[in-house]
């Protein structure tokens, strides 16, 4: 009796019960300390492959006292945090921007966290951010 391979190919990620997930977040901001705007945390049993994403921050009206304007985009992994975009700027130019985005691809792991945070030091002024994130949750 012949014994052909026992092994049998996985099914691409996109076909192991495959679904969307985004982070979205817009808005016009006071000056503010770090604050998480979205985070989704990768459930047990499942994977996020992160396809794309854009972060960007801009200055709408002067500040009276200019500080730094800080947006990211990062994930944490059992203790350790890294950032996959970041945009620092220190400018009271109205209208200055700072945009970062990627189409890299990242695979995220049961139990690791991706996140965006804002931050504006300044003393009055607007700043105006956006920050998204487009993946798919998938079996592991």
């Amino acid at each position: 009796m012949r014994v052909g391979s026992f092994a049998v190919a996985r099914p691409n990620y996109y076909d192991r019960n495959a679904t969307p997930v985004i982070g979205a977040y817009g808005a016009d901001l006071a000056p503010h300390a770090t604050t998480t705007r979205w985070t989704t945390t990768v459930a047990a049993g499942k994977k996020v492959q992160v396809e794309s994403h854009l972060l960007s921050a801009f200055r709408l009206t002067a500040a009276t006292v200019v500080s730094t304007v800080v947006a990211t985009v990062g994930y944490t992994s059992s203790a350790t945090t890294a950032y996959v975009a970041f945009t620092l700027f220190v400018s009271n130019t109205l209208y200055y921007r700072e945009v970062a985005q990627g189409g890299q691809s990242i695979t995220l792991y049961s139990g690791d966290t991706l996140f965006m945070t804002t931050e504006d030091l300044a003393t009055g002024g607007t700043v105006r951010y956006n920050g998204y994130f487009k993946g798919t949750t998938y079996d592991a």
